[in-house]
């Protein structure tokens, strides 16, 4: 019993001994009060008894001595005496108070006994209520403190997390009982111990971080730390804890442990994938693109660095004999030959495909390359033994020593292309150094330059691909596509000019055009058709992407809802912080994003849960490869199901053929684009299509209506 029912029950023990008293004691008055009426009457009979002779002999002289006396009285005849007695009646009202009968004095205080007695009973009974009713209310209240208390030790059991407390020393005086099972250490050994010894933090000590919520609002903070387990291992927890305050003193530190080892290891593989290839585990483009940017911008590189581009012969062609399994061995073979052959300052990565790159360090003599491009060679081109297989690979090489001088990550993976192509023309085995003329280099330098004027000039111009609803019929949307109307090399399409835009701020002046001019053409279109504009991830990294969104918007007066921006990956991997302030202010103002080339990089699954996308467009890779390779069908597959689940809309991208689209169509992909269903047309063409869907429907629409009344 706990301490309310043993207070309730000795409440309860003395209303109930009231209630008895109540009842008791008009029975006990009845009982005294008829016992002395009883007595009373018994005692009466011997003082009114039969008169004695004497007694008789001396009334009747009195009576007749007074008979004279009182002549004027009634007399009462006694006919055989002879004589008769006056009658003397006393007036009305003259008897005493104690001359009244018997049974009306006890039944007046019975009567008396019993409204006092009828007071107090319900008196009791009023008490008694209360006492069930508080005695109720706190049973109830009882009871959902043991719940709350049962649900607290239910969750604190089944979860990972463990329970500490501090003194205001920052000593431990509790941990919880999980704490043992989570860390395999007794609490006992740790009582008493400070805090800091327990866990560890490489930012700031946990017991400075602590007394730094002092200084605070009585709240939370959260801390990263780790500590070990009783086996010796390294466990990455976070801490949240908050202050202990008694009559307005701090009284010490109050918190819980969540382990997050498996978290952190798992954002650990995540980032390694990002920057690795899932067969040969080697470095990807982005790795090698991180690692010559850093590499070249640092200006006190004592020696030239020398950049291998290798390509296996036919591997881009898919080979039905060869089979995708054979395929990856292939793959996994020459990447271990390649890091054989290198060492260990070296870098060995995978571009796609049968691509990979070496960046060689601490080579500069030309001969050394020349013998270590024969050597390597000769040691991819040894047959690959797959089974009972053996298998003949070929490789060239393109290599780029030291040049262009001052150039980037991307330039120079340009120049290894150019002399990978010069090696391929000469056939199998051969490797080529990049030498470029100068008439290319001017070249170069003059479309750049024409590129400059083209704004001016009013040679930019814009080609709209339509995306189709995913049964095909109807456009639900157009995607602005840039072309430069070259006086001398006539239509050049983006991937010709915009990476020498990319190079200066050249790029921010385009993109605004590209925004200024689709919306203006957009504002023409049915209020159904959305506009799709994809934006360089420089603009993003050097310019103000939401302000100049909104000029477009105001100057074309197109709403914000039919505008979608695509935003390619490149832009969360090199402005992350900026990327997440950019997209947020575009959701604000009400335009739409897309997910350009989704499924490409390892990171993309996490920007559907950080960034605000409203759809993802499948990288045309995968959709190319959905009916030769199963994985790519899987993985088609495998993010439209993804994008149903999270409430994002998935577009196919680069439909080619009759088959890519009903394989779409049949897992349910939202929309689809590609030469399958329409080429890029120009303004007016456009406006034609639209405006013949429009008739379309309208004669949809009118048909049933005409039915019916005929």
């Amino acid at each position: 019993m706990n301490a309310v029912d043993a207070a309730n029950a000795s409440r309860h023990s003395r209303h109930a001994r009231l209630l008895v008293l109540a009842f008791l004691l008009p029975i006990l008055a009845s009982v005294l009060i008829a016992g002395g009426a009883m007595l009373g009457f018994t005692a009466a009979p011997e003082q009114v008894g039969v008169p004695s002779t004497e007694t008789v002999t001396s009334n009747v002289a009195d009576a007749e001595r007074d008979l004279g006396e009182n002549s004027g009285r009634p007399l009462i005849s006694l006919n055989d005496a002879g004589a008769g007695l006056p009658v003397q009646t006393p007036p009305p009202g003259g008897e005493p108070l104690w001359s009244m009968s018997l049974p009306m004095t006890v039944a007046l205080l019975l009567l008396a006994v019993l409204i006092a007695s009828a007071g107090l009973l319900r008196r009791t009974l009023r008490s008694l209520r209360d006492i069930d009713q508080d005695h109720a209310r706190l049973q109830d209240e009882h009871r959902a403190l043991r719940e709350r208390e049962e649900r607290l030790h239910d969750l604190t059991s089944a979860s990972s997390d463990w329970i500490w407390e501090t003194d205001e020393f920052l000593r431990v005086s509790y941990l919880s009982t999980r704490f043992t099972a989570s860390t395999g250490l007794a609490c006992d050994a740790w009582l008493g111990q400070p805090i800091e010894l327990l866990m560890q933090c490489e930012t700031l000590p946990p017991g400075q971080w602590l007394q730094q919520l002092d200084n605070s609002s009585p709240g939370t903070g959260q801390l990263r730390c780790t500590y070990r387990d009783s086996a010796g291992q390294v466990r990455h927890c976070r801490i949240v804890a908050c202050r202990i305050v008694r009559d307005a003193q701090l009284a010490g530190y109050r918190g819980t442990v969540v382990d997050i080892t498996d978290q952190v290891s798992a954002q650990a593989q995540l980032a390694h994938r990002s920057t690795h290839d899932a067969v040969t585990g080697l470095g990807n483009e982005q790795a090698l693109t991180r690692f010559l940017d850093q590499t070249l911008a640092d200006r006190l590189r004592p020696l030239p660095l020398t950049l291998l581009l290798l390509d296996l012969e036919g591997f881009d062609d898919p080979d039905e004999a060869l089979g995708q399994s054979a395929r990856e061995c292939i793959l996994r073979t020459v990447a271990s030959r390649l890091r054989d052959s290198t060492r260990s300052n070296d870098l060995v990565t995978r571009l796609r495909a049968g691509q990979f790159m070496i960046v060689l360090a601490s080579i500069d003599e030309m001969i050394e390359i020349e013998h270590f491009c024969e050597r390597l060679i000769d040691n991819v081109q040894r047959p690959v033994v797959h089974g009972i297989k053996h298998m003949q690979v070929g490789v060239n090489i393109g290599v780029v020593h030291d040049h262009p001088a001052g150039g980037d990550a991307k330039q120079w993976m340009h120049c290894a292309g150019i002399a990978l192509r010069q090696a391929q023309t000469r056939g199998r085995g051969q490797w080529q150094h990049f030498a470029p003329a100068l008439e290319r280099q001017n070249s170069l330098w003059q479309l750049e330059t024409d590129l400059q004027s083209a704004l001016r000039h009013e040679q930019l111009l814009l080609h709209f691909q339509p995306r189709y609803s995913a049964d095909g019929a109807r456009v639900v949307a157009a995607e602005a596509l840039l072309r430069w109307q070259h006086p001398v090399e006539g239509l050049l399409t983006p991937d010709v000019f915009l990476p020498l835009a990319e190079r200066s701020d050249l790029i921010i002046a385009i993109d605004r055009w590209t925004l200024r001019e689709a919306c203006r053409m957009a504002r023409h279109w049915p209020q159904s058709i959305a506009l799709s504009v994809s934006l360089a991830p420089a603009h993003f990294s050097r310019g103000d992407v939401p302000r100049d969104v909104r000029d477009a918007l105001t100057d074309s007066r197109l709403p914000a809802s039919r505008l979608q921006v695509q935003v390619a990956e490149q832009v969360m991997l090199g402005c992350a912080d900026g990327a997440v302030g950019a997209l947020t202010a575009l959701k604000e103002l009400g335009a739409g994003l897309i997910l350009d080339e989704f499924g490409s990089g390892y990171c993309s699954l996490g920007y559907l849960r950080i960034y605000p996308f409203d759809a993802v467009k499948i990288d045309p890779r995968f959709v190319a490869g959905m009916n030769g390779n199963p994985q790519d069908r899987g993985l088609v597959r495998g993010i439209i199901d993804l994008g149903q689940a999270m409430g994002v809309t998935v577009i196919g991208a680069g439909v080619d053929t009759e088959q890519q689209l009903l394989e779409l169509r049949r897992d349910r992909c939202a929309q689809v684009q590609g030469a399958q269903l329409s080429k890029p047309l120009d303004q007016s063409a456009l406006e034609s299509v639209l405006k013949q869907q429009a008739s379309t429907r309208r004669s949809h629409v009118a048909s049933p209506a005409g039915l019916h009344a005929h």
